[in-house]
């Protein structure tokens, strides 16, 4: 008999409350549980006092996880989101880390370089922004994943046949444009894998990426030691193939198969406006990006030259994987706890990481004759990947757009386009510097953009203890000064009209995309001026 037990699954439970409980239903919707996915019926009631919405909540989402949940398919599908990160990402170890070695075999000059790496990088940004937000509108995420990872083979592994630059650009771009949103979305998926399944985090399953990237890239570096830099062509062909067929299997259906059952929204394509709108969610959304960007820029100024720059220094192509599988067996442990790391000092503490180790990798490159202690220094890529990558993802994921679920997908895109522009920015700038004084004092110059960073954390730092972790209190600070305003409207009132002059008047002071149950405030005006106030 109290409010709370309104909770109902069904047309018979609504009616034994309405007749035999005597409630009055006032509201009736489908609602997501943020922090386990599900999806669970409600409805508000009225009886003698007011409504119990935690204990609501609280039956419904006990009802529907005794229902939904299976142990054995979400096992099968962690297993499987590691096997999909391991070859997806072995695959890719046969391309990203090396594609400046391969263009410096194929005899482009340092700017040039840096020139044709930014270009690749800004077709992934763009691609990725566009085919994440196609994949949101029209529920297609599985259908443009596998087609673009299937070109994305298809243009690198067909470098094999020709060495003209022009052949190199057209490929280049082509298989950078169809790599763009093949990661955002995988992502997104397993998000929704790891909070059905409850028991592991997103970073445990994206380690195997290091796992798979450190392996192939010291076989890689190996293997162009005795074949020459062609074998990477034939190794992302066989591993493509493999990861191709482990990407059919994967649960891209369950991004749309779970906005279908919402019936509250009457449009079930999302509009472009919305789409580019998603940006003003959270007040904590720019500051963040920005630091993402900064972070892509540093990122690449290692990315693009340090290979390079090893060879310079007599070092050899074994020596290049050796230090990229270096790089990813100490990133393993940091992808196993990042999550707990971020959940214990949150996101404001995590973004300082990059911020020191970028610092002191800039600084030692700079300073590094021996090519071989480049194995000393790799270890803090850690700071600068693993502890950032896994808890920025989950950030943007439940904190950023957590009243947006239908935007997810686009807001994975959006933080990959942010750094893949940092990155784009980085090969061009560091590039041109490279040419014009030599890689050691690009790396030297590169610590301005640190300080730069630097500036930004203590600026998103400073957001979060003004509005909160998560940016909620900007709401509630902006409900503040509208009471404030009320307040000075109803003393302006009083002063000017007679109190039989002054009806009540509602101004309403929720943001349309705050979702926040906040209450119009109610003043007593004159009726001539209500449309003034």
């Amino acid at each position: 008999g109290s409010p709370s037990s309104s909770a109902y699954m069904g047309n018979e439970e609504e009616s034994l409350l309405n007749e035999e409980d005597g409630f009055e239903e006032i509201d009736s919707n489908i609602i997501e549980e943020e922090e386990e996915y599900y999806y669970t019926q409600y409805a508000f009631s009225r009886s003698l006092g007011p409504v119990d919405h935690y204990s609501v909540n609280r039956i419904s989402r006990k009802i529907e996880k005794n229902m939904d949940y299976d142990d054995q398919i979400h096992s099968r599908r962690l297993l499987l989101a590691k096997a999909v990160y391991f070859f997806v990402f072995s695959a890719d170890a046969c391309v990203e880390p090396y594609q400046a070695v391969v263009l410096d075999k194929r005899r482009f000059p340092h700017w040039g370089i840096g020139s044709m790496l930014t270009l690749l990088t800004i077709s992934n940004a763009v691609s990725g922004q566009i085919f994440t937000g196609m994949a949101d509108r029209y529920s297609c995420h599985r259908n443009i994943v596998l087609t673009a990872f299937t070109l994305f083979v298809l243009c690198f592994s067909s470098l094999v046949f020709q060495n003209a630059i022009w052949y190199t650009v057209l490929l280049c771009i082509c298989g950078q444009i169809a790599w763009g949103p093949v990661l955002p979305m995988m992502d997104n998926v397993t998000i929704f894998i790891v909070r059905q399944a409850q028991r592991e985090d997103y970073s445990r399953q994206r380690l195997f990426t290091a796992i798979g990237w450190g392996l192939f890239c010291f076989l890689d570096g190996w293997l162009m030691d005795v074949y020459g830099y062609k074998v990477l062509f034939f190794m992302l062909t066989i591993l493509g193939f493999f990861s191709l067929v482990l990407l059919s299997f994967y649960p891209f259906h369950e991004l749309h198969q779970r906005r279908h059952h919402d019936d509250h929204t009457e449009k079930k394509i999302i509009s472009w406006s919305e789409i580019g709108s998603f940006v003003m969610q959270n007040v904590l959304m720019l500051p963040f990006l920005s630091c993402v960007l900064l972070i892509g820029y540093l990122f690449s100024t290692i990315d693009g030259y340090l290979a390079l720059y090893i060879l310079t220094l007599n070092g050899s192509t074994s020596l290049v994987g050796t230090m990229y599988g270096t790089a990813c067996l100490v990133d393993i442990p940091f992808f196993y706890w990042s999550d707990r790391i971020y959940q214990r000092v949150g996101m404001k503490w995590i973004l300082f990481g990059p911020v020191f180790a970028y610092f002191i990798r800039l600084c030692s490159y700079s300073f590094l004759y021996n090519p071989n202690l480049v194995l000393c220094i790799e270890p803090f890529h850690a700071l600068t990947y693993a502890l950032f990558w896994g808890p920025a993802v989950t950030f943007v994921n439940d904190v950023l757009l957590k009243n947006s679920p239908k935007l997810k997908g686009t807001g994975q895109g959006s933080f990959f386009a942010a750094f893949y522009t940092g990155r784009a920015i980085g090969y061009s700038v560091s590039g041109w510097i490279a040419h014009l004084v030599g890689l050691r004092l690009m790396f030297r110059f590169s610590l301005l953009a640190v300080a730069t960073l630097f500036l930004l954390v203590l600026n998103f730092f400073r957001l979060t203890l003004y509005y909160g972790d998560d940016g909620s209190n900007y709401y509630k600070n902006t409900s503040k000064q509208a009471l404030q305003a009320a307040n000075w409207a109803q003393e302006w009132c009083d002063d000017e009209y007679d109190k039989e002059e002054q009806v009540p008047v509602a101004i309403p002071i929720s943001s349309p995309r705050n979702n926040l149950p906040i209450p119009p405030v109610t003043i007593h005006a004159a009726h001539a001026d209500t449309d003034l106030l």
